[in-house]
């Protein structure tokens, strides 16, 4: 696939095979984040790599019950930005964008190497910070599951299907022309 076909084949997964990733897409993923644009060259985030099931099981509970599908990937990844400590004087403003940036790549890779992704901000960081042990300086902000998609079940799972349906035609970005976001001027 060339980069313009991996954008437009990249959607959210919700259903996963029962099958591992391999290490050497997952290096390929966690590269193609590190490479990604930040403010300064900050990179303020670290990134939790979760292959244990154990600890998968417990990200799943401090998980919006809706969420339940993460059950299915075998990894989870779990996105922390940089919390600002009171006694510093600089903002790290840019830490959401730097960190969106740096999602949207991973997605594109685990895309391109023909795995799947969804990013779920629908958690309780709180709860996942004591699953991880994940020091106070760092927030978790989002939890993306990766794995071999599950072909039968593409997007929105064990809903009724004209409810699906009704959500796909409401939301779904791929029928919107460029004109619907874009403002030209000049």
């Amino acid at each position: 696939m060339d980069f313009f076909e991996i954008i437009l084949e990249r959607h959210s997964v919700r259903a996963y095979l029962d099958k591992p990733v391999e290490e050497e897409k997952l290096q390929k993923i966690m590269g193609a984040g590190l490479h990604s644009a930040s403010a300064r060259n900050r990179q303020s985030y670290k990134i939790y790599v979760v292959k244990d099931k154990e600890l998968r099981k417990k990200i799943i509970q401090a998980n919006f019950a809706g969420n339940f599908w993460m059950k299915e990937a075998p990894v989870i990844m779990v996105v922390c930005i940089k919390a600002k400590k009171e006694a510093e004087q600089e903002d790290y403003g840019h830490n959401y964008i730097d960190a969106g940036i740096m999602l949207e790549n991973m997605m594109l890779a685990a895309t391109a190497q023909g795995l799947g992704s969804c990013a779920a901000a629908a958690f309780d960081p709180e709860k996942v910070r004591a699953v991880l042990s994940i020091p106070e300086n760092l927030k978790a902000i989002i939890c993306l599951p990766v794995g071999y998609p599950r072909e039968e079940r593409k997007g929105m799972i064990d809903w009724p299907k004209d409810y699906e349906k009704l959500i796909h035609a409401l939301t779904h970005y791929k029928e919107r022309k460029i004109e619907d976001i874009y403002i030209i001027k000049g």
